[in-house]
């Protein structure tokens, strides 16, 4: 059974919630509750500065409408995906993947160490790289040329 409802508000920079159940305000992170595979479902209300879930909503629609313009503010924040628009090249050298990629947000080039551990695929034709820091970069590679599809087959 999804929790949550109550409130969201900006204190300065700061977002804030006051819970459905008349508890005390506090200051919160607005996240995707599955942030690779479930953008656009559950949201999870986490404690500023600590790993604490304070609140779980079933959807953008279990807020009121101002509450849900400040999630969909702080969500548009979180985790940014770069989809990967061509592979220049992916070259290894002593186990590390070596990317050079163009995406919709410029040039990147990142380390991979472990593709069965940092590419995952949450729906079929879609594949999530995670580089060495953390970030993401979002595949489609039936929509790449072909010299970017050869490059993938090192790694997928």
């Amino acid at each position: 059974e999804p929790r949550g409802g109550g409130r969201l508000w900006r204190l300065g920079d700061k977002v804030m919630y006051d819970p459905a159940d008349g508890g005390e305000a506090m200051a919160v992170r607005v996240h995707w509750a599955r942030p690779l595979s479930g953008r656009g479902g559950p949201v999870s209300l986490m404690a500023a500065g600590k790993k604490r879930e304070i609140a779980y909503v079933a959807g953008l629609d279990g807020f009121d409408a101002e509450s849900r313009r400040i999630a969909e503010e702080e969500l548009a924040f979180g985790m940014i995906l770069s989809r990967v628009t061509a592979v220049r090249s992916i070259t290894l050298r002593f186990g590390n993947y070596y990317w050079s990629v163009d995406t919709d947000r410029g040039a990147r080039t990142f380390l991979l160490t472990s593709p069965e551990n940092n590419v995952t695929s949450p729906r079929p034709g879609v594949f999530l790289v995670r580089d060495v820091s953390g970030n993401c970069y979002e595949l489609h590679p039936e929509s790449l040329d072909k010299r970017s599809r050869l490059q993938l087959e090192q790694v997928l």
